[in-house]
This record gives C-alpha cells, sequence and structure tokens, in this order.
C-alpha cells in the first residue's frame, strides 16, 4: 500500500490555512464568524491515508441564512484557498471527498444547555450535542472566533445517548426515504462509538475503538459485526481500499440489538424503567 503522506499534507494545509486566512476573508470576513477544524486532526488519532479534514464553518451573528450571499462568499472564499494550497494534490483518506464541511450559523451555536439538540432522528450535527465534548475539547481556531466561548458544558452523556438510540429507526428511515441508504454505515459507525462510551471511555480516540469495544460492550448476537465494521471503517483508503458495505437490513439489525443493549444499562443508570 502506498504511504500517501496525508497527514504532512495536512499538516502543510492547516499552516498555510491559518497564515493566508486573513488576508483572504478581509476585516469584514466575508460573513463568517470562525473558521476551525476538529476531529481526529486535532485529538491526535489522524490515520495516514484514512482520515479526512472536518471543517466547521460558522457565520457572522445576523447571517442566519446560512445560504446567503454572505456567507456563502466565505465559504467560497475559504474553498478556494484550500484548492490553491493544495495546487492538484489529493488528501487522500476514507472519504473520496477529502474534507467535511460543517458550516453552521451563530444563532444555531447552543449557547446554553437547554439549546443542546437531543438526538430525535432528524438531520442534526453531532459535534453540537451527542459529540460536543469532543467538539470542545478538540477544537483548533484557524481564523476568527472560538466558538467554545459562548457554548455550555455537555449534556449528561446518557441523556443524550437515550435519545440516539431510541431514534435508530426513524433516523434510519429518514435515510431511506431521502435516498440516502449509503449514510446508514456511518451512522452505525457512531452508533457503535455512542455504545463504547456509555459502556467503556469517554472518548472518540478511534486508534482504541476496537478495543474499548470488544472490551467493554456486553456480548450480543452480532457484536462480531460491530468490529467488522469499525475495521472496514479504519482500514479504508479511498481509492486504493474503499470501505466495504453490508446490506442495509444487516446494519438495521445490528443497530437494533445493539441499541437493546445499551437501553438496558441507561434503564439501571438514569433510573428509568
Amino acid at each position: 500500500m502506498a504511504d500517501h503522506g496525508s497527514k504532512t499534507l495536512a499538516d502543510e494545509l492547516i499552516t498555510s490555512m491559518r497564515e493566508q486566512l486573513p488576508k483572504v476573508l478581509g476585516s469584514d470576513g466575508k460573513g463568517l464568524w470562525s473558521v476551525s477544524v476538529l476531529g481526529s486532526y486535532v485529538r491526535g488519532d489522524f490515520f495516514d491515508g484514512n482520515s479526512d479534514l472536518d471543517f466547521h464553518l460558522v457565520s457572522q451573528p445576523n447571517h442566519s441564512d446560512t445560504e446567503g450571499p454572505c456567507f456563502s462568499d466565505g465559504v467560497l472564499a475559504v474553498k478556494g484557498l484550500v484548492e490553491r494550497i493544495l495546487d492538484g494534490r489529493v488528501l487522500y483518506s476514507h472519504n473520496p471527498y477529502q474534507f467535511d464541511w460543517v458550516t453552521s450559523s451563530w444563532e444555531s451555536l447552543p449557547k446554553s444547555q437547554a439549546d443542546i439538540h437531543i438526538p430525535d432522528g432528524s438531520p442534526t450535527i453531532t459535534s453540537l450535542n451527542i459529540f460536543l465534548f469532543d467538539y470542545m475539547e478538540n477544537l483548533l481556531v484557524l481564523w476568527g472566533n472560538d466558538p467554545r466561548k459562548i457554548m455550555p458544558a455537555p449534556l449528561n452523556f446518557e441523556i443524550l445517548a437515550r435519545g440516539w438510540f431510541d431514534s435508530a429507526l426513524v433516523a434510519r428511515q429518514r435515510y431511506r426515504d431521502e435516498g440516502n441508504e449509503w449514510r446508514i454505515p456511518f451512522r452505525i459507525f457512531k452508533s457503535i462509538q455512542v455504545a463504547q462510551i456509555v459502556f467503556g471511555q469517554y472518548t472518540l480516540d478511534k486508534q482504541r475503538l476496537l478495543e474499548f469495544y470488544e472490551k467493554h460492550v456486553p456480548d450480543f448476537p452480532l457484536k462480531q459485526f460491530g468490529c467488522r465494521v469499525i475495521r472496514s471503517k479504519m482500514q479504508s483508503k479511498y481509492p486504493e481500499y474503499p470501505a466495504q458495505f453490508d446490506s442495509y437490513d444487516v446494519y438495521g439489525h445490528f443497530e437494533d440489538q445493539l441499541s437493546e443493549v445499551v437501553e438496558r444499562k441507561l434503564a439501571t443508570s438514569l433510573g428509568m424503567s
């Protein structure tokens, strides 16, 4: 397998963005309030050839329409800068698009715990609710403001986890209705992360996910399928070894079983029947 050197390229990209964004966005920010990188790059579990880069772009206050021209100008300016820095080079990862671009309005950022969205199967930005603890710990601001300064402490994780699994069927059906069944395996990977946290360690460190999942999550009939999901995600390297997917029904059966295991744990810890 080729050594793509994606971590070296990611380092170069992030350094150059920090240096050039002030000039690119100018004094008015082109509608942007903050540009950050989060996830594995900051957390320290960035796998060469497998990990992508996750960016979070936040619009300025009173630019709540994230499709509006000012915000779009800023987003296009940032993406254009990334293209110029790469200059035709590819950040190889499991993601054929190289990057995950998350855009939010300033108004949509949670300012109190009451604003934190408990998962209910509707579209959501997981880094701002169920994985907010990781966002607060592992965010690198490249330009502008630090969103964490106006955001609350995360909610009790078990409350968020209960919402995540209670709405599992709703989320999977929504993907089917939208024609986005290909998203289901990625949701399942997150479900494994959530279950591991409920039973094991309060971390999203992918380097130890398989270890913690096998060690802490109780046995159930399809548990080994979860190990396959983890290995497939962690070993996929686009374009040489794209992620391998099973039938969507299998993912559904697995998540249903995992949900039952987690729900029993949460019913005890949260004092619910």
